[in-house]
C-alpha cells in the first residue's frame, strides 16, 4: 500500500477527503456545570425497537432536554449547547 502525500494538507481537507467524523473522534465535551466526564445514554423510543440517545453528565446527571436518533447527533447537540 502506497502512503498518501499528506504534507501541506489542512485538517479540514483531510476530514473532507477521507470522510472523517470529527465529532466521533473528539467525543463529547465535559459538563459545563461541574466539569465531570460525560456518557451517552440510550433509551428505547416508545414501543418500537428504535433507540434514542443523549449525552449525560456522569457525576450529577446534567443533560440537554432532548433525545436524538443517533449517538453522533447527541454528541453534536451537547458540544454546541448554548
Amino acid at each position: 500500500m502506497k502512503a498518501l502525500p499528506m504534507r501541506g494538507w489542512s485538517i479540514m481537507a483531510m476530514v473532507k477527503t477521507f470522510d472523517i467524523d470529527m465529532d466521533a473522534i473528539i467525543g463529547s465535551l465535559p459538563c459545563p456545570f461541574c466539569g465531570s466526564e460525560t456518557m451517552i445514554e440510550g433509551h428505547p423510543f416508545g414501543d418500537s425497537a428504535t433507540e434514542s440517545f443523549r449525552v449525560t453528565c456522569e457525576q450529577n446527571g446534567h443533560s440537554l432536554d432532548r433525545w436524538d436518533s443517533t449517538k453522533r447527533a447527541a454528541i453534536v447537540a451537547w458540544n454546541k449547547r448554548p
